[in-house]
């Protein structure tokens, strides 16, 4: 199995596992999706080649979308004919993401506890910080429900939040997939406290709950802007992510 292949398997057990949590799983033919109300995250389609694709299966995906049936957010893996299959509908890229990855052998050190003091989340209401975070920090409502119901699954699900001058001020989380390897997902900070290392500090602390756990293999999909932090810190990039929108003022998700 390619590394490539680790990664995208490990993002779309989780988005699967989200939308069970959530009971908000739709399992199309030729999709998956996960479609919320009050929540912006983590909405979307996915798993769209995983039959093969067909113009059926766009054309009522398409439709799905626009009569709002379906969010309009569709991630795929980097292929160019789906890319093209996509693009030639009319959807196009909202966002790209890098797939990354490292094997991990040792524990990394981890900053004083004067820089930030970080801690599991472990109740409702720190299920809810996590929230607040994540919806400041990536700019998306996140529903505080979603969190406390992953917080329920420890065995699948870690979720950390950091403290910073007495402040919450960053969080992320870690998922173990059905093949035994690690994602880091939702690693934020708020906007007045960037800068300070926050992010970086937390994704070290995710890495060595991944070993804790005897994990070795870990991914994320990084920004533009953060795949240089996760470099210095050890990870590879590998394939482009990429998040489609299709146009249209009458479709919900924008």
């Amino acid at each position: 199995m390619t590394i490539d292949t680790k990664i995208i398997i490990n993002l779309f057990e989780f988005f699967t596992f989200l939308g069970q949590q959530t009971k908000n799983l739709v399992e199309a033919d030729g999709y998956n999706a996960i479609n919320l109300f009050g929540s912006d995250w983590p909405n979307r389609v996915y798993h769209l080649d995983k039959k093969g694709v067909n113009n059926q299966i766009i054309l009522d995906l398409l439709q799905k979308i626009e009569q709002n049936e379906l969010p309009n957010l569709l991630t795929i893996p980097e292929n160019s004919e789906l890319q093209e299959c996509l693009e030639s509908v009319g959807m196009f890229q909202s966002f790209t993401q890098r797939g990354m990855a490292i094997q991990l052998t040792e524990p990394i050190p981890e900053p004083h506890n004067d820089l930030q003091q970080i801690k599991r989340v472990e109740s409702k209401e720190e299920a809810t910080i996590f929230a607040e975070i994540a919806s400041k920090g990536f700019q998306n409502n996140v529903d505080p429900g979603i969190m406390e119901a992953l917080m329920k699954n420890a065995y699948r699900v870690k979720l950390f939040i950091g403290k910073h001058d007495n402040v919450f001020a960053s969080c992320g989380l870690s998922f173990y997939d059905s093949k035994g390897n690690a994602g880091l997902y939702m690693i934020a900070t708020l906007p007045e406290y960037r800068g300070l290392g926050l992010g970086r500090n937390m994704t070290i602390r995710l890495m060595n709950e991944c070993l804790k756990e005897g994990i070795s293999f870990c991914s994320l999909q990084a920004s533009p802007a953060g795949e240089p932090v996760y470099v210095k810190l050890g990870f590879k990039p590998y394939k482009n992510i990429y998040t489609y929108k299709m146009k249209g003022e009458n479709v919900r998700y924008k």
